[in-house]
């Protein structure tokens, strides 16, 4: 899946609203890869480019895009990474993170709280394909001193409204996430 100038625009957009850096990323085995990213201008962020690789069992995204696979596709992937500490809130119990996976599966947007990076956190929301699987991920991040969870959650509905928006460009139909509340 490649992005598209227009799904690009949407990015800017949202950045340029919120102020935070927004991206999208897709699993690629163990790994989350960033297919399309917009920098906030902020001159304390994370700075990664489009094809960066993050490990997906402690980021947002990738916990959204594990949440979302099929329990047999879930154990592979567990059995085959080594839940590295990066830091003290790094999950590294594959029994916890399956108890976080299957949250996230019914709030249907994921947090990643200091997990990979001190001081950070994210959110993200599903990208669906018109056959309303999840496709991909969306999420902006920040330095907790400007984005904290409360103010991530808040954004979680204007992500959705993103996500519809960049899916129909990339899948040519909008297939929009039900979340409670």
């Amino acid at each position: 899946m490649a992005s598209n100038k227009r799904v690009h625009e949407i990015l800017e957009g949202l950045v340029g609203e919120v102020r935070e850096t927004c991206n999208i990323g897709v699993l690629d085995g163990n790994e989350v890869v960033y297919i399309d990213r917009v920098e906030c201008d902020w001159p304390l962020r994370v700075q990664l480019q489009a094809g960066s690789r993050v490990p997906a069992y402690c980021t947002a995204i990738g916990k959204l895009l594990l949440a979302h696979r099929t329990p047999g596709q879930l154990e592979q992937c567990l059995n085959s990474v080594l839940l590295m500490p990066l830091n003290g809130n790094t999950i590294t119990k594959a029994n916890t993170l399956r108890i976080a996976l299957e949250a996230i599966r019914t709030q249907c947007f994921s947090i990643n709280n200091q997990e990979d990076s001190i001081g950070m956190l994210a959110v993200a929301v599903p990208i669906l394909g018109a056959d309303k699987s999840v496709m991909a991920g969306l999420a902006l991040h920040g330095p907790e001193a400007r984005l904290s969870e409360s103010r991530a959650t808040s954004l979680v509905a204007r992500l959705n409204s993103a996500a519809r928006d960049i899916s129909y460009f990339l899948f040519a139909e909008p297939a929009p996430c039900q979340t409670a509340g």
